[in-house]
């Protein structure tokens, strides 16, 4: 039997169609009863979800905030730069950070009331050994003798005391006072310089001891302000606060001249 093509058409386009079967369309959502919680995580109807909390603020570094006090106005030398650069070297286990040991030619010849606060608020003062508080020691005498004398202290601080008037030093012995910082510091300790009061800026050690203020980096006092003892508590306040002390917030953080 011959098919005609228009029936073959006919044929094959109603089988196309058959195997596609259109589904059905889906049923309305139905809405929740009144009273039912939303599912969690799900803001509810009409309202936006709540802002992130803000972050926590960050963090400051309390040698930041640190003040700049100068030699020449008021006769201290510290700074965030200085604050940052001692507390590198507090790693020593066993030191006591409150401890404060005197060394240097300038010890033996200055009344203890010039040249120690009286002990308190947590801090505790100490003349160290002979073989360091010589009257005529030289930076390199003291180079020699200071290991032992740290190692036996322990001390978180180490007060340089110099003396004006001495004889003219070598041409290495702003060196050497240099190094005698620089030992402290691998040793734990903090220098604090005290640059004796001559009226001669030539003197030698007041020469010495300023330029190693400046070179290592580290805490002096000038003893023209005012004795040792005088200047030494403000000092250890800052290092207290600004070295010893724990990071403030950043709500906080804002130098404070003391």
């Amino acid at each position: 039997m011959k098919l005609s093509f228009s029936f073959v058409l006919m044929l094959w386009t109603a089988l196309s169609f058959a195997g596609e079967p259109v589904k059905p369309p889906a049923a309305p959502a139905t809405p929740a009863a009144p009273g039912t919680p939303a599912k969690a995580g799900t803001p509810a109807a009409g309202k936006a979800a709540a802002p992130a909390a803000p972050a926590a603020p960050k963090p400051v570094d309390a040698a930041d905030t640190a003040p700049v006090k100068n030699l020449d106005e008021g006769g201290l030398l510290f700074s965030p730069s200085i604050a940052k650069n001692v507390r590198k070297y507090l790693t020593r286990s066993g030191t006591d950070k409150h401890e404060v040991i005197f060394i240097g030619p300038g010890v033996s010849g200055t009344e203890k009331a010039k040249l120690m606060p009286p002990s308190g608020g947590g801090w505790t003062f100490k003349s160290g050994p002979e073989s360091v508080t010589k009257a005529a020691g030289t930076g390199l005498e003291l180079l020699e003798e200071l290991p032992g004398a740290l190692s036996g202290f322990k001390p978180g601080i180490v007060v340089i005391v110099g003396v004006a008037g001495r004889p003219k030093f070598l041409p290495t012995d702003k060196q050497d006072w240099n190094d005698v910082a620089t030992l402290c510091l691998r040793y734990g300790a903090i220098p604090i310089l005290a640059i004796p009061a001559s009226t001669n800026d030539d003197d030698p050690l007041r020469w010495s001891l300023r330029g190693a203020s400046s070179t290592v980096n580290v805490p002096a006092v000038d003893t023209r302000a005012g004795t040792v003892a005088e200047r030494l508590p403000s000092l250890l306040k800052l290092i207290e606060t600004h070295v010893y002390g724990a990071s403030p917030t950043a709500k906080n953080a804002e130098p404070v001249d003391e």
